[in-house]
């Protein structure tokens, strides 16, 4: 098991390693220390580049300098990034702070509420505000997304065959938009409540593995789509929960941040193409549990028949 190598590798005992705790994509550890708890990430060579890893670490610095919360980077004997070679695989090392807080309280209506959603958008505006002025000299060695370049993660080659034109048709209205400096740029690109710890009213972010250039609406539709998604399974009667965490996340942000009425049309272009993301993901990692089945099934009658995950007219008014 990979748990017993790194406690091997770490010179640690067994029990000080908890295995993975998250991530669809890398293998994520918790490791107990003199110092304190912090996080193990192993990205296997084949998916990340040590260029890639360097940029985004250098991407956390740049935010925490900037007074943004993130979970950074930490050294380990002198370095940031190992090589390490683990069942036949070269993987890359890397630790992180453990983030302060606890995961968002869905069911306490004293942190789940307009108040929050509201200082969740004004942390994105922020963040992005931060993110204007970041330059790394491998920047264009992560993914970009561009007029000319409208789906530089591969989406479309994933999806069943039914499934493409509805997303190209998403990908065709969000390239027309313009490349502005203040709204294209280099983001988290994963951001939603597994991604951060909140204490109080806080934030601190973590995993920005999937970080890249790209509409920076982008960052606002996956935490509506995923916020959206979990409140309403744990809060079925809550009927405008939809509406309330779009005026909220949007207050806080243009409070923040400019916000005109094209960059809220990307959000709604987003949160379709984060069906189509999830899509090819959820097929080949869940394990056909019960709702993971029904899941699925709503993700292919949205992507195959055209259906919006939420549409602006229900939850904005003209």
């Amino acid at each position: 098991m990979r748990k017993d190598w790194i406690a091997s590798k770490l010179q640690i005992p067994n029990s000080a390693v908890t295995s993975t705790i998250g991530g669809l994509q890398n293998d994520v550890y918790k490791i107990e220390t003199k110092e304190g708890p912090v996080i193990l990430r192993l990205n296997e060579e084949a998916r990340r580049t040590k260029e890639q890893l360097e940029l985004e670490i250098a991407f956390i610095k740049h935010l925490h300098q900037s007074g943004i919360k993130a979970a950074r980077a930490k050294h380990w004997q002198d370095s940031l990034i190992h090589e390490w070679d683990i069942e036949g695989k070269r993987v890359h090392a890397v630790f992180f702070e453990k983030a302060k807080g606890t995961s968002i309280r869905i069911l306490d209506d004293k942190s789940w509420n307009s108040e929050w959603f509201r200082e969740w958008g004004m942390y994105i505006g922020r963040m992005h505000h931060a993110a204007q002025t970041f330059r790394h000299p491998a920047m264009e060695k992560k993914a970009v997304r561009t007029a000319a370049n409208p789906d530089p993660e591969g989406v479309k080659g994933q999806l069943d065959p039914q499934m493409r034109s509805w997303y190209t048709e998403q990908l065709k209205a969000l390239t027309q938009y313009e490349m502005k400096i203040d709204t294209h740029h280099f983001i988290h690109h994963d951001f939603h409540q597994g991604n951060f710890l909140v204490e109080g009213f806080e934030i601190m972010s973590f995993d920005f593995d999937d970080c890249m250039t790209d509409w920076i609406m982008q960052d606002v539709a996956v935490s509506l789509y995923h916020g959206i998604w979990q409140g309403i399974s744990f809060r079925p009667e809550e009927k405008d929960l939809a509406a309330k965490m779009v005026h909220g996340m949007l207050e806080g942000y243009s409070s923040v941040h400019r916000l005109d009425d094209d960059m809220i049309d990307q959000i709604f272009l987003f949160l379709n193409m984060r069906d189509a993301l999830l899509y090819p993901i959820f097929k080949a990692k869940w394990e056909g549990v019960p709702w993971q089945v029904e899941y699925m099934k709503k993700l292919k009658k949205r992507l195959t028949e055209g259906i919006p995950y939420l549409e602006r007219s229900a939850v904005l008014t003209p």
